[in-house]
């Protein structure tokens, strides 16, 4: 069974920080992350509905991810939101969270496609086996 039990109180989805041409404002992420963690949250999610993650590449998501984990330094713990329509990057998503040591991911349904409930299963059943000890 996998330990869940870190996972609790308040855990902000954090928006990210972007200059004017759309690339990832790194010192502002730092701040946020500290600014975050030093108001008293008990855990991070990077890439919520706030956190505009439906404009940002793989390779952006990576960046960002390796920004919060290495900026919390085990302070609090760090999930991953995923909200991609496609399973399959999906997955690949859930299998970067786990490579770069977040704590957990949170992964929202498909938005814009309607699926049956043996699709819906079938797509959250795909990214839980990819990552099968990761809450």
């Amino acid at each position: 069974m996998i330990d869940t039990s870190f996972i609790k109180g308040i855990i902000p989805p954090i928006i990210t920080p972007v200059d004017d041409d759309s690339n990832i404002n790194e010192a502002k992420m730092r701040d946020q992350v500290d600014f975050v963690i030093n108001g008293g949250v008990h855990g991070i999610l990077a890439f919520g509905s706030n956190s505009e993650f439906y404009i940002f590449e793989e390779d952006e998501y990576r960046k960002i991810l390796e920004i919060i984990i290495s900026q919390t330094k085990g302070r609090v713990p760090v999930y991953m939101g995923i909200g991609a329509i496609r399973t399959q990057k999906c997955v690949r998503l859930a299998k970067m969270a786990q490579e770069l040591g977040a704590d957990g991911i949170s992964v929202l349904q498909p938005m814009f496609v309607k699926l049956t409930d043996e699709e819906m299963y079938e797509h959250f059943s795909a990214i839980a086996n990819a990552v099968p000890t990761m809450p």
